[in-house]
């Protein structure tokens, strides 16, 4: 009975171990796996969202960084930079655009024929004045109102023709004027303006340009000009006038730039 047990006990062990030979490792290459007995795959990596890492998507928003709007004024009404013209007549109210405005051209009104002075001469002058607004970066324009000065005309001053404004270039201000006293050193004709850019927070460019006023005669003879210190703007222009127009003092002052 002992034998039978211990053969029954070894028949066990021995088909046990035979049919374990017909198992086949999982996960070695060719030997199978599941389905089709191929290779088993390694697990998969686990995804990361790409927008995690990803840049932003362009540059910021420029507004973002943008300086404020505000508005380019004076910081005061003026110092005198010298005279343009002659000694005739008396002095008269200066012609000033306003604390919000600045001179940015001219018209001159030249009399028709020639004045008792020993030619033409202006009869008058109007300031075309702007609004300059800025972005930070860029000055822009609003708004234009004009100031003006007329003689008491008579004695050839009148009748007088009024000349197209000759302005600066939006963003850029009066800084200088330059006109003509003619062969008889008392006339006052042939006039320009020197103007200058204005960057996006009130500074004034130290180059300036010319531009002569169409209409405002023809002459060589006794030039006379006045350019504002370097930094600063024309702001306001005293004026002496009698018949006609005999000197334009220009005023400069700083600029700023406001909320």
């Amino acid at each position: 009975m002992r034998r039978r047990g211990a053969a029954l006990v070894a028949a066990v062990i021995l088909g046990m171990a035979v049919g374990g030979c017909a198992f086949e490792p999982r996960g070695v290459p060719g030997q199978g796996g599941p389905g089709n007995g191929g290779d088993v795959d390694a697990p998969s990596a686990p995804t990361i969202d790409a927008a995690v890492d990803a840049p932003p998507d362009g540059p910021p928003d420029a507004a973002i960084d943008a300086a404020p709007p505000c508005r380019v004024e004076r910081t005061g009404s003026g110092s005198s930079a010298g005279r343009v013209g002659g000694d005739g007549g008396g002095d008269r109210s200066p012609l000033d655009c306003g604390p919000t405005q600045l001179p940015v051209g001219v018209k001159i009104w030249l009399s028709d024929n020639a004045t008792t002075n020993g030619g033409r001469s202006a009869y008058g002058i109007a300031l075309v004045c702007r609004d300059l607004v800025t972005d930070g970066v860029t000055p822009s324009a609003t708004m234009t109102t004009e100031q003006a000065f007329t003689g008491s005309g008579g004695f050839g001053w009148t009748p007088a023709t009024l000349s197209p404004a000759t302005t600066c270039p939006v963003g850029a201000v009066m800084v200088g004027l330059a006109a003509h006293r003619g062969v008889s050193n008392s006339l006052f004709l042939d006039v320009a303006i020197d103007c200058a850019t204005v960057d996006g927070v009130g500074g004034v460019a130290a180059a300036s340009t010319r531009l002569s006023v169409g209409g405002s005669g023809s002459s060589s003879a006794n030039a006379d000009q006045v350019v504002c210190p370097t930094g600063s703007a024309l702001v306001t222009a005293g004026i002496r006038g009698g018949a006609g127009l005999d000197s334009v003092e220009p005023r400069c002052a700083a600029l700023r730039c406001q909320p």
